[in-house]
């Protein structure tokens, strides 16, 4: 039995065991111990995303209306009159669009270390977009210093003064490792508006304003031929100096400070020809032979039609202020006759019997009667 390192070992016939080589028992007596495998890191292209947002300023357009019943009025000495006002608003549009603009944000991550990045956007139809980052480098483009992890960066672009379609833009992030980009899409909402709302007045005759209410012009525009009448008033309206009054309605809406103004004259009724200067007169004489003779004396200070009737027929004629004149028409036996100046009946007979016929002597040829 021999030893190995101190321990017993068996031949295989009994004799003394071999003596291992050297080397075999240098590799028994060292422990085996696993060599580490060494870990590095890889760079990786950044990983990019995209958002925006597209926006732009809507301007509201008014127009006030006021309308009136009459422009002219009479009333008695005293009196007044009742004129009826309808005043309301008109939304103008489509509304006017301006300040379109267009923003987002680019994120970023970087799966490797820290590195040297190009970051840009742009917008589909226009220049490129505005990064908000501070250019490290006089190479093209914006350079910046992208740590390892997530980082952010702020954009905007000029989509101009009408862009038509949504707003599309792409962001981009190039390293040595690799770039990465992502679209985005985004539809243009309003983000300021300007009279939206508008508030409705009246003053009569330079008075202070009545205040009709406030109106939303989206609320208008939806309105039938997108008007919508406000208030309808009436006024007693009379005469406060001389033969007439101009009364001045002004309608306001505040929102683009249009107006419309409406001028009821009232003046007091004039005196009537007949009272300052006389009657319409006249007088008819008929005979038997059907003839109507009638005289027809205006005396009033205005142009009169008279009405003659005779039987079934009508005559009519006009006699001016302070005019004279004699008419003369037929008509049938017992006709009845009516004399009219405008609707004052002045005169009512009849026609007589037909005169009867002549009588003739035969020896001479002579008539009598």
């Amino acid at each position: 039995m021999g030893t190995l390192f101190g321990s017993p070992t068996a031949g295989a016939s009994g004799r003394p065991g071999r003596r291992l080589g050297r080397a075999a028992v240098l590799a028994l007596a060292l422990p085996v111990i696993a060599a580490p495998t060494a870990a590095f890191a890889v760079d990786s292209a950044p990983v990019v995303t995209n958002t925006v947002t597209a926006t732009y300023d809507a301007d509201y357009a008014w127009q006030v209306f006021n309308a009136v019943d009459r422009n002219r009025a009479e009333v008695a000495e005293g009196g007044t009159a009742a004129v009826r006002y309808a005043v309301g608003v008109i939304a103008l549009g489509p509304p006017a669009r301006s300040g379109f603009e267009v923003a987002g944000t680019i994120g970023v991550t970087n799966p490797g270390a820290t590195v040297t990045a190009t970051v840009s956007a742009s917008l589909a139809g226009a220049a490129a977009c505005v990064v908000a980052a501070t250019d490290t480098s006089p190479a093209d483009g914006v350079q910046v210093v992208l740590p390892s992890g997530a980082s952010s960066f702020a954009y905007t672009c000029a989509p101009g003064s009408a862009p038509a379609g949504p707003a599309v833009t792409t962001a981009t992030v190039a390293t040595d490792a690799g770039s990465g980009s992502d679209d985005a899409q985004a539809d243009y909402a309003v983000d300021q508006k300007t009279d939206e709302l508008t508030s409705v007045s009246t003053s009569t005759d330079g008075g202070a304003p009545a205040d009709l209410g406030t109106l939303d012009w989206d609320d208008v525009w939806a309105a039938p031929d997108h008007r919508v009448l406000v208030r309808t008033s009436s006024m007693a309206l009379g005469v406060t100096d001389g033969p007439c009054d101009d009364h001045a309605n002004v309608a306001t809406e505040s929102a683009d400070a249009t107006t419309d103004s409406e001028v009821v004259t009232v003046c007091q009724a004039e005196v009537l020809g007949e009272q300052s200067f006389g009657k319409a007169v006249g007088n008819v004489r008929t005979t038997c032979r059907g003839a109507v003779r009638a005289r027809l004396d205006n005396r009033s200070g205005r142009a009169v039609f008279y009405y003659l009737r005779v039987g079934g027929s009508m005559h009519r004629f006009v006699v001016r202020s302070l005019g004279r004149k004699t008419v003369t028409v037929r008509g049938a036996s017992r006709a009845v006759v009516v004399l009219k100046a405008g609707s004052r009946q002045l005169e009512r007979t009849r026609l007589p019997k037909r005169c009867p016929a002549p009588i003739q002597l035969p020896e001479a040829g002579d008539r009598l009667g």
